[in-house]
């Protein structure tokens, strides 16, 4: 029978006579008391010390563990690991409205997001509460940014049925040893700092209004039929749209908001999250990755790095409504944010060109 031993060791002194000395009889006797360990109860002890018993992750003490053990390991080999931190967005407000069952359903559709996506080698735990962090070895911010956005946008699929009226999101936060940390403690603390300014810049975005275009394109002809056709049927794939105020378009010009119901659709936007909003640019023979923060009735406006865009430029951006093939968008417009990328909206025809009726 395959087991493990487990006991005590203790030292016991016998003279020759077969009496205890004096000195071993003032001292507690210990006695060895082993016992025979299944070794399947063996396994699942260590299993329940090493995973968090809700998701089925790796909890706090193994990340610890693994974390130390990759650095040790970059170190010697000289090679990168990223570390990625993971956090629920609007998680308080959707367990306190459907309750800690669903609360611990939606925790659990973390894990299932994660599974479904991490590398055989990546390391996936639970550090607390609604945290989450992942490990991947010898990758890079871009592999890492990219795998952030899978797990967001699979997460996204698997929690919207449980919090319909909370939408409930992931931010997260990314550090690259040794770049940002040579340590554990100044690895995780750089992630911490990215993740919380990753929540800022989505509170800031959720709550800044972007003013829509007019549609006036050739391009957006089969545009205007499907979002109309997907707002009137209720699409449950279109996310939730909201009506910007009435102002200055993208291309600049004065926007007049009429009575009917079809010419205010040209004042609504739609916010793209998660993978949804991820697209391509095409800049000579080099292709740049953007975000799509919100797709409107005559134009986009893009999230990019440190890069300036140019007047009119190719994009494929495979988010809800668009046509799958190449676009020609045209800048309107780029700011500089403080964390380093740009905001740009673009029209999906020129400046010059006139606006329809």
């Amino acid at each position: 029978m395959a087991g493990a031993w487990a006991g005590e060791a203790v030292e016991h002194r016998v003279s020759d006579d077969n009496e205890e000395t004096s000195a071993s009889s003032q001292r507690p006797q210990l006695l060895r008391k082993p016992f025979l360990l299944e070794y399947e109860e063996f396994e699942k002890l260590r299993h329940n010390a090493a995973t968090d018993s809700l998701t089925g992750l790796k909890n706090r003490r193994m990340f610890e563990e693994h974390l130390g053990r990759e650095i040790n390991r970059s170190s010697r080999y000289r090679t990168s690991f990223a570390l990625l931190l993971l956090d629920l967005r609007r998680f308080k407000i959707a367990n306190d409205t459907y309750g800690h069952a669903t609360g611990d359903e939606i925790l659990r559709s973390v894990a299932r997001a994660s599974d479904e996506t991490i590398r055989a080698s990546d390391i996936s735990c639970r550090i607390g509460g609604d945290e989450f962090a992942i490990l991947l070895p010898e990758a890079e911010k871009a592999s890492a940014e990219a795998l952030a956005e899978r797990i967001a946008g699979k997460f996204e699929t698997y929690a919207k049925p449980l919090a319909p009226n909370t939408p409930v999101g992931i931010d997260y936060g990314i550090a690259i040893f040794p770049q940002d940390g040579e340590d554990a403690a100044h690895l995780f603390q750089s992630a911490d700092k990215n993740l919380y300014e990753c929540k800022q810049r989505a509170a800031r975005l959720q709550e800044e209004p972007v003013v829509a275009a007019p549609a006036f394109a050739s391009e957006v002809e089969g545009l205007v039929g499907e979002v109309e056709a997907a707002t009137d049927s209720g699409d449950r794939r279109s996310p939730a749209h909201s009506v910007s105020p009435p102002g200055v378009g993208l291309a600049g010009e004065r926007i007049r908001p009429s009575d009917h119901v079809h010419d205010r659709r040209k004042y609504e936007r739609i916010p793209l999250q998660g993978a949804r909003g991820l697209g391509v640019v095409r800049l000579g023979e080099k292709t740049k990755i953007v975000r799509v923060v919100d797709l409107s009735f005559g134009g986009v406006c893009l999230l990019t790095d440190d890069y300036d865009l140019p007047d009119s430029f190719p994009a494929r951006l495979p988010v809800p409504f668009l046509p799958a093939a190449e676009l020609t968008l045209h800048r309107i417009y780029c700011r500089q944010l403080p964390n380093g990328k740009k905001r740009v909206g673009c029209s999906f025809t020129p400046k010059s060109q006139p606006a329809q009726a």
